[in-house]
């Protein structure tokens, strides 16, 4: 069966180049991918954006598209809480799922104080694991989606770089992922491209062949360059065997 291999809008993120977001989707659409992961980081930037038309046939013409949550605003992290500033995102990501034929809606768990703002009748989300440093064990995540019934989890495999995590995650997960957001790590630098890496540094990847969940690309590329994606994509599609 061909696993679906999508992209985060993170795989052109470049902080030297500002590029316009319906441009990135034009320079998507020449893309091998299955689907795609809209992403805009600043909820400031999220709620003046607005997509075109033509972006919009573009993304609906794939298979399996999610929504990333904004995880900054203004500078400070963006928390999901019971107020008017969270209902306006909300409002604003939902409006976006719904235009782009969404299946899930992602947020980091540390930025959720209130899990009771989301439309979990409507709309369907999911947390990620975060970094060691935030301090989420297995049994925090558990707990989470005991908790949130209707939530899924999005393996992120740079987050989990450290030994025996990713393992560790998909034996206990492997009901709850909905994808996974795949991406290289190499000792302290996380998100890198797979085709950028010998082969021994993706080792501990393997296990993740083992799912049938859709893939998300989430390597921070930020190239000019169309040909940098196509080989990462390519890549991937060999590792996988899809």
């Amino acid at each position: 069966m061909r696993r679906k291999v999508c992209m985060s809008k993170g795989l052109l993120y470049n902080p030297y180049l500002k590029e316009d977001f319906n441009k990135s989707i034009k320079r998507v659409s020449k893309l091998d991918i299955d689907g795609f992961e809209f992403l805009v980081g600043d909820a400031r930037d999220l709620l003046k954006f607005k997509i075109k038309k033509s972006s919009i046939k573009i993304l609906k013409d794939l298979d399996f598209n999610t929504v990333h949550a904004p995880f900054d605003l203004g500078g400070k992290e963006m928390l999901f809480s019971k107020n008017n500033a969270t209902k306006k995102i909300l409002d604003k990501l939902y409006h976006i799922y719904d235009k782009i034929d969404a299946v899930n809606l992602n947020i980091h768990p540390q930025q959720i104080t209130n899990f009771k703002v989301f439309n979990i009748k409507d709309y369907q989300h999911s947390i990620e694991n975060m970094e060691k440093y935030h301090g989420f064990k297995i049994k925090d995540y558990a707990k989470i989606l005991k908790d949130n019934e209707s939530f899924k989890l999005v393996l992120d495999t740079s987050h989990s770089s450290e030994e025996g995590t990713i393992n560790n995650l998909f034996k206990r997960f492997r009901k709850d992922i909905i994808y996974s957001h795949l991406s290289a790590s190499y000792f302290n630098h996380l998100h890198l491209p797979l085709h950028s890496l010998r082969l021994e540094y993706i080792k501990g990847l393997e296990i993740i062949k083992k799912g049938k969940f859709p893939i998300v690309l989430e390597s921070q590329i930020g190239a000019k360059d169309i040909d940098e994606y196509e080989k990462e994509i390519s890549f991937v599609r060999k590792w996988l065997n899809s």
